[in-house]
C-alpha cells in the first residue's frame, strides 16, 4: 500500500518537471521514499493526553491509514497550492515521546510537547474532515491510491474522536504525533 502511494507520488511529481519548484519537487520525492523505506507502515498519528482520563485509552489510537495519507497529502498540497482536508490536522502535531527523546540526545531546548491543544479545537477539525472523506464523491487521495485507505482514515480518525470526546467532557488537553 505504500509502494502504492509512493509511485503514485513520484508520476504525480514527473509531470513538473518544467516547473520552477523543480527541486523541491525531488527533494519531496526522496523524503516520501525514505518514509517508505522506514516502513511508515508500522508507525502513525498517535494521540497522546495531557492527563490519564479513565476508562479511556488513548494508546488505542494506531492511526497507521491516517499517516499513510497525511503525509503525501501534505506534501501534494505543498507542492499545488492545493487543499486537502486531511491537511488540517497538522496544526494539532507536536512532537511525541519517540521524537522527544532523539531531540533531548541531540541537546535540543525543550518544551516536549510544544504545545497542548484544547479537545473541542480538535473535535471540530476532525469532526469536518469526516464529513469530507465520508462523502464519496469527494476526491481525496492521490491517484491509484488504495480503495481501503478511505476506510482506514475514517476508521483512525473515528477512534481519535472518541479519545477526544472523552477529553473534552473532562477538559483534558491533547496533541497528535507522527513518532517514527
Amino acid at each position: 500500500m505504500t509502494r502504492l502511494c509512493t509511485f503514485a507520488l513520484i508520476v504525480l511529481v514527473a509531470g513538473c518537471e518544467k516547473s520552477p519548484q523543480r527541486e523541491e519537487v525531488a527533494r519531496l520525492e526522496k523524503e516520501v521514499q525514505k518514509q517508505v523505506d522506514m516502513g511508515l507502515t508500522q508507525y502513525g498519528i498517535k494521540c497522546y493526553l495531557e492527563t490519564p482520563i479513565p476508562g479511556c485509552e488513548s494508546s488505542t489510537v494506531d492511526g497507521r491509514y491516517l499517516a499513510h495519507a497525511f503525509i503525501p497529502s501534505r506534501m501534494v498540497a505543498g507542492m499545488e497550492g492545493g487543499d486537502s482536508p486531511i491537511v488540517g490536522i497538522g496544526q494539532f502535531l507536536c512532537t511525541g515521546p519517540k521524537g522527544t527523546e532523539r531531540e533531548k540526545k541531540r541537546g535540543a531546548a525543550g518544551p516536549f510537547p510544544e504545545q497542548w491543544y484544547d479537545a473541542s479545537a480538535g473535535l471540530a477539525a476532525i469532526d469536518s474532515i469526516l464529513e469530507k472523506f465520508r462523502d464519496k464523491s469527494v476526491k481525496i487521495f492521490l491517484p491509484n491510491s488504495p480503495p481501503d485507505l478511505r476506510d482506514g482514515v475514517i476508521r483512525d480518525l473515528e477512534s481519535i474522536e472518541r479519545v477526544l470526546r472523552a477529553a473534552d467532557k473532562q477538559r483534558v488537553r491533547f496533541y497528535l504525533a507522527l513518532d517514527i
